[in-house]
């Protein structure tokens, strides 16, 4: 009898815990067929808000300005990408406080230069399957918590997307945008940190190869097998210094690579492109404008119908 006692308790504890959750499911389902039935009761209504939503949106875009979207690859040389991220963002932000004086002083432009300008977007660039091309770009961070070693992020490369009103001045925009990174003063004095840094190292190697070749010379010369005065052969296990002179030389020519690429702290490695069509809103302006006359409507409908139940509410 206890056992069956039990049995019982146990059963209406769990009825209790889960009455709850049975009960807000029951009114979900309910809220979703009443909301079933007011549609199709009024489905004329629910159609029409949905096409006027439609016009307004097609007409919206109609007298919307067009807008241009042109994309370009910037290689950073002598900064840090991070750094080189944070001064290019503050163009943005200009734009979006609407401060178009500022932004023409930041770019020695004139304001009627920049006033077109819609935005200017920065983002990272990743390389897919390390096959060192550029395969995808990021708003800056959507891949950064990726860790898939087949994706690799350019610790060199920015993307640039600029959004303009028109495609007149996109020469002299993407030459401003250049100039802006390359004129900073705190990039211009680590380039030249950076610069004297690799002539150091040049340097450097520049005389531990000459070492080298002395070094080589006079075991050319110390060599028991002598042929005449220009020509040596060395006992076959005396050390030789050609792959040691060669490392260090091929070190030397990447340096001096880098070098000659660092006269620039930031340039193009892809312009921006003069030849593209302006950027379509239509479908998410209809799609946008339909949806808020669907629920606006369908608001109203719930109210009208619910007149007297809002009313008793209120009154209570």
């Amino acid at each position: 009898m206890n056992k069956e006692s039990e049995e019982i308790d146990l059963f209406e504890l769990i009825s209790k815990i889960f009455n709850p959750f049975k009960k807000f499911f029951a009114a979900i389902i309910s809220a979703i067929i009443y909301l079933i039935k007011i549609t199709l009761r009024k489905w004329y209504i629910i159609i029409l808000s949905v096409i006027i939503g439609g016009v307004i949106g097609y007409v919206k875009n109609e007298l919307r300005t067009d807008l241009y979207v042109t994309k370009a690859i910037l290689k950073v040389n002598t900064v840090d990408i991070a750094d080189a991220v944070s001064q290019l963002q503050n163009l943005n932000t200009l734009i979006e406080e609407s401060s178009y004086d500022i932004l023409a002083e930041q770019l020695n432009l004139k304001p009627e230069e920049v006033s077109n300008i819609y935005s200017i977007n920065i983002s990272y660039i990743y390389d897919i399957n390390n096959d060192d091309l550029p395969d995808i770009t990021d708003e800056l961070g959507e891949y950064l918590s990726i860790r898939d070693t087949t994706i690799v992020r350019y610790t060199d490369r920015l993307g640039l997307s600029v959004q303009m009103q028109s495609m007149q001045s996109i020469k002299t925009i993407e030459n401003a945008i250049v100039d802006y990174v390359n004129n900073n003063p705190y990039f211009v004095k680590e380039k030249q940190v950076n610069t004297q840094q690799l002539k150091s190292k040049i340097a450097f190697l520049d005389s531990e190869i000459n070492k080298l070749k002395e070094l080589q010379n006079i075991r050319y010369k110390q060599s028991d097998y002598k042929i005449d005065d220009d020509k040596y052969i060395l006992k076959q296990n005396e050390k030789l210094y050609h792959n040691d002179i060669l490392n260090l030389f091929e070190q030397k020519q990447r340096l001096e690579k880098q070098l000659a690429l660092n006269s620039n702290i930031a340039e193009y490695s892809k312009n921006f492109s003069r030849y593209t069509t302006p950027k379509n809103f239509l479908t998410k302006m209809v799609a946008r404008y339909s949806l808020i006359l669907f629920v606006l409507s369908l608001l109203t409908l719930i109210f009208i119908d619910k007149r007297n139940v809002i009313k008793e509410f209120i009154n209570n």
